[in-house]
């Protein structure tokens, strides 16, 4: 076999299997997400739903009319021997509007993310379901309205090849050389370099922020605690009172920790032996609700006034079992003083109370999963739709430049006929595999997906 014969078998072979495959698969994935929008309410309050429903259907009409007709009917099946007459410029219009609204679907979803992520003020006007609709409906419209020149630019033709008649669809014959440039730049602007520069500059913002913000996301909490408890630890000093106007004023928690302490030192009692022990480790927590102690023998308060006090108990660093105030006296004068250590009562020392503030905090900063691509589904699913297309149809681009650039026509070379049809294959799978990236980038999809598949088994 020639290479020309390798290469239309490689054609004939590749448009029907993508056929075969794409449309099922597309229709696939219109009924997993209607299906979804009909039994989920959540769902039908949600717009990117409605942008892969829209993006499916427009991939199924590339199929239909590129694919399909232009391609496995016209030159498989028919062996372009059977000409379309009047319908050619029908359907060269038809495929650039399909073409233009599978391309544009994605372009308007990236922006409708790209204004949820950095303009939130705006997000509830532009991604509801209405909004989402008319911009759908406005894609799909100005899409085949831009695709209008092709109609008048198209005729049917005739080639001779041998001893064998080719029809096919192509330009008119007075067609006038700007009114054909202006079609190809035209064309090639809202297929290739104006979808490629917004899809790539705004998809790599969205990646951008949504990094930044998994950095500070999910040990938030954590980090600001650990900070403020060294801070605190670094800055707030117990000092004596001054008359010195200059002197900074003391801030609300200086001010509550004094007022603790001096509740406390009322409350206490004239134990000496608690207050000793008080006195020597100036005191580990401040305790917003202190707890009672039941009365002792020891305590002449008590004793007289009939009824329990509340004491300010200090914490241990290993927490024991509390004592009573009694045993606290004996063994007070028997131990020696510990070091005196600087006030702060948020510095770690031992472990924190389970019910108090810093103790609950940490433990939901400890606890807390950290985030997973399943917190932006949608913004990952946009992202690995937007990755296929920029790289499947980039060879279409490459052989787009080469062709515009040199002015020689490279159209009888072997090479170029090898690269342009190869392009266009690559191209044209971009409309037939959006079911998988939905089920790689979407576990509920996924489910759905081998659920029918497995006819429910699963």
């Amino acid at each position: 076999m020639t290479p020309d014969e390798i290469l239309t078998l490689a054609v004939k072979v590749y448009y029907p299997a993508i056929v075969i495959f794409g449309l099922p698969a597309n229709a696939l994935t219109l009924y997993i997400l209607i299906r979804r929008r009909r039994q989920r309410p959540s769902e039908a309050k949600t717009t990117p739903g409605l942008y892969l429903i829209a993006l499916a259907v427009a991939d199924s009409l590339v199929l239909i009319f590129i694919v399909f007709i232009e391609t496995v009917v016209h030159f498989v099946i028919l062996d372009r021997r059977v000409s379309f007459g009047g319908f050619c410029p029908f359907l060269i219009t038809l495929d650039y509007g399909a073409h233009n609204a599978s391309i544009w679907i994605i372009v308007v979803y990236t922006v409708e993310r790209f204004i949820g992520v950095y303009l939130p003020i705006w997000k509830y006007k532009v991604s509801n379901p209405r909004t989402a609709k008319l911009t759908i409906a406005g894609v799909y419209v100005c899409s085949y309205v831009l695709a209008l020149p092709h109609f008048f630019a198209e005729a049917p033709t005739a080639v001779q090849d041998g001893n064998m008649t080719i029809y096919r669809c192509g330009e008119v014959e007075n067609l006038s050389a700007d009114y054909r440039l202006g079609l190809i730049w035209g064309q090639s602007a809202l297929s290739y370099l104006i979808p490629y520069l917004v899809i790539i500059v705004f998809n790599g913002m969205i990646i951008y922020k949504l990094r930044n913000m998994r950095k500070i996301g999910p040990g938030i909490v954590r980090q600001m605690s650990e900070v403020t408890a060294t801070a605190v630890s670094t800055s707030i000093q117990p000092r004596a009172e001054t008359s010195d106007s200059n002197s900074p004023q003391p801030t609300f928690l200086q001010k509550r920790i004094k007022e603790e302490m001096e509740a406390a030192a009322q409350k206490a009692g004239k134990s000496e032996g608690v207050n000793s022990r008080d006195n020597s480790r100036v005191t580990t927590r401040v305790e917003i609700h202190p707890r009672p102690l039941s009365a002792s023998s020891d305590n002449q308060d008590s004793s007289t006034d009939g009824d329990r006090k509340e004491t300010l108990a200090p914490v241990e660093t290993t927490s024991p079992p509390r004592a009573a105030a009694s045993d606290v006296s004996n063994t007070a004068a028997t131990e020696p003083a510990p070091e005196s250590r600087p006030f702060s009562p948020m510095l770690p020392r031992g472990k924190a109370r389970p019910d108090s503030l810093r103790a609950r905090v940490l433990k939901k900063a400890s606890t807390q999963k950290p985030a997973t691509r399943s917190k932006n589904k949608p913004v990952v699913v946009l992202i690995t739709i937007s990755a296929m297309f920029v790289l499947l149809w980039f060879p279409r681009l490459v052989t787009f430049l080469m062709a515009r650039t040199n002015n020689v026509d490279r159209f009888d070379d072997f090479s170029y006929r090898v690269a342009l049809e190869v392009s266009s294959m690559l191209g044209v799978l971009n409309s037939a595999i959006n079911v998988f990236l939905y089920a790689y980038a979407d576990s509920r999809f996924r489910n759905d997906l081998v659920s029918i598949l497995t006819c429910g088994r699963r």
